[in-house]
């Protein structure tokens, strides 16, 4: 390496890695922020859940039949507190109005003569209703709702069923997963990778930027502001070293952001069991192959994002200025990382030509253990196209005088 580069870019980290105050906002912040909130997220997860398997039920029932107390009691022990009332118009309205205020759980309101209507069966128009009303701001109404809707209330309708057939094992005409206790048929090792795979990329694509950003506009932009930038321009090293030697530096820094961010998500995942279902995230292991193609992925992500922002931020008079310019871009970011969790495009090959949804898709793959050459070379040659030609333009705009100095 050039001595003059290679003094350029000493200089520029020598600027980042003495401020406390960069080092802690930029190196050590992401980490441990990201640490403190899985953890407490996945603590405060643990203990809802914990709460809700301890939970008694409230319901208010109007119009019970005499059998169902009994019913409910004998499928779900103590985990419902009934209280039964009458059928009127004021009733129904202060048992709704205690659902509102989540003093219940559920309010069912049976028709009218349910038992009889039940013994007319062999009339068309003899089916009654029953009615199930929850209030969707509680999490506990909310499963009551779901509990009696998807379970309580048709198995009892079943139980009623068999007893007109004369034996309740008629009206079951198959089961399902009785004896399958693990329906499911993937290892946890494949489910974890599977939510790293939705969750990692657009951590990694978000930190980066985010990492790069705030230090690039300041790299140039607030140089030009402070009047710093015409001072090395004076020196004799050629403009062009100057420019490579901070996009070196500022690709080195958002590194450092980001290994910084995955450190604290990688430490937290085993105690954040509870955030992803109940898998066992300390099970992840991750292939020598993966960890070669993620490295080669970063480099090429973390040089799109350096040359745009140092580009932009190279036209901006101002950090202001230069603020308004990277933000629609870190918005597209988000976008990107959003869409490319939730699966959008598949695997299609056109989707890895998208400067920055493909390489979040390269991203995606890799967690997954699913990256295909194929797609990682496409979209390696696109990322280094891109960078190729922000490194033209950067070029260009580091030997306008206009740009230089902030006019």
């Amino acid at each position: 390496m050039d001595k003059r580069l290679l003094s350029i870019v000493r200089k520029e980290l020598r600027r980042v890695f003495t401020d406390r105050r960069l080092v802690m906002t930029v190196l050590i912040l992401p980490g441990l922020s990201i640490a403190l909130i899985y953890s407490v997220m996945g603590m405060i997860t643990g203990d809802m859940n914990s709460q809700r398997d301890l939970h008694t039920y409230r319901l208010v029932v109007h119009e019970a039949p005499g059998n169902f107390s009994d019913y409910l009691e004998g499928r779900c022990e103590d985990r419902f507190l009934l209280t039964e009332k009458e059928d009127s118009g004021d009733a129904l309205e202060a048992s709704l109005e205690a659902l509102r205020a989540e003093t219940v759980d559920g309010v069912l309101v049976f028709d009218e003569g349910f038992e009889k209507r039940l013994e007319d069966f062999k009339r068309a128009d003899s089916n009654p209703n029953v009615n199930v009303f929850y209030n969707p701001v509680s999490d506990y109404s909310g499963d009551a709702y779901r509990w009696l809707t998807t379970e309580i209330l048709p198995e009892y309708r079943e139980a009623i069923l068999g007893e007109r057939l004369g034996n309740p094992a008629y009206a079951r005409v198959f089961t399902v997963n009785q004896d399958n206790l693990n329906p499911s048929v993937a290892s946890e090792e494949k489910i974890s990778s599977m939510i790293l795979g939705s969750l990692m990329p657009i951590f990694i694509s978000i930190f980066l930027f985010a990492g790069a950003m705030n230090i690039g506009i300041d790299m140039l932009a607030g140089e030009k502001e402070r009047g710093t930038l015409a001072t090395i321009l004076l020196t004799p090293v050629k403009r062009e070293t100057v420019a490579l030697g901070k996009m070196i530096s500022l690709a080195i820094v958002a590194m450092g952001s980001t290994i910084s961010s995955l450190a604290g998500i990688l430490v937290t995942l085993p105690l954040s069991s509870s955030l992803f279902g109940g898998i066992d995230m300390a099970d992840i292991s991750v292939s020598l192959d993966q960890w070669l193609f993620l490295g080669a992925a970063l480099v090429l992500l973390a040089g799109v994002y350096v040359t745009l922002i140092l580009s932009l931020s190279m036209i901006a008079s101002s950090v202001k200025e230069a603020g308004a310019y990277v933000t629609p871009v870190y918005m597209v970011v988000l976008v990107s990382g959003m869409m490319a969790a939730m699966g959008f495009g598949g695997d299609h090959l056109r989707n890895y030509l998208i400067p920055v949804f493909g390489n979040v898709l390269v991203l995606r793959d890799i967690f997954v253990d699913e990256v295909t050459w194929w797609g990682f070379l496409t979209n390696s040659g696109v990322s280094l196209l891109v960078i190729l030609m922000l490194l033209l333009v950067f070029r260009r705009i580091f030997k306008m005088e206009r740009y230089l100095y902030g006019g």
